[in-house]
């Protein structure tokens, strides 16, 4: 598949089926790192949002830089723009709202063994909880990281901030999750 500069330029060039492509491919990315980054019940809307941001300023961006950076800081801003509109956010939701299942239950590896599903089900909950009470930004740091795969300096430019701010907050988010876990998991 190919990259998002390379599909920016080809929608440039009048191929509108690059920005259905470019959209479907970094839907999944977005709305996870929305969704860690907030709540579930704006997630959608957030993501959706995001989406309508980068079609209104593609022509903007710089197709020599890669371009998941760029979403995502777009993604990042538009969480905070969204967040401050709506004071009354709770940052610990991480169960959908239509559903008895919590998160970490609706993530399945089929390859596992049960006795492994359980086990991992069971970090996964306790892992989730944790990320849960952390503050936004650092869980933002933590999902970007870990769930995305981003480097301190990616992450860095996403969120606009040093990368030694970013080092000092995940190895800070890194401490208050083992805190959390050793509570939730003597």
């Amino acid at each position: 598949m190919e990259d998002g500069s390379t599909l920016v330029s080809k929608y440039r060039l009048g191929d509108l089926g690059a920005l259905a492509t470019l959209v479907h491919k970094y839907t999944k990315p977005v709305y996870n790192f929305v969704y860690r980054f907030g709540n579930s019940t704006d997630a959608d809307d957030i993501t959706q949002e995001t989406f309508i941001k980068v079609w209104k300023y593609l022509n903007r961006y710089d197709t020599a830089k890669p371009f998941a950076p760029w979403l995502f800081q777009i993604a990042s801003r538009t969480c905070i723009d969204w967040f401050r509109k709506k004071k009354d956010i709770t940052f610990s939701d991480l169960d959908p709202q239509d559903s008895d299942k919590t998160f970490a239950e609706n993530i399945q590896d089929d390859s596992a063994l049960p006795d492994d599903l359980f086990i991992q089900q069971e970090y996964k909950t306790i892992i989730d909880t944790a990320l849960a009470k952390l503050p936004p930004l650092y869980r933002a740091v933590m999902t970007l990281r870990y769930m995305e795969g981003y480097d301190i300096d990616e992450i860095a430019t996403i969120l606009e901030k040093p990368a030694e701010t970013i080092k000092s907050q995940h190895h800070r988010a890194l401490q208050m999750l083992k805190k959390q876990i050793k509570t939730l998991h003597p």
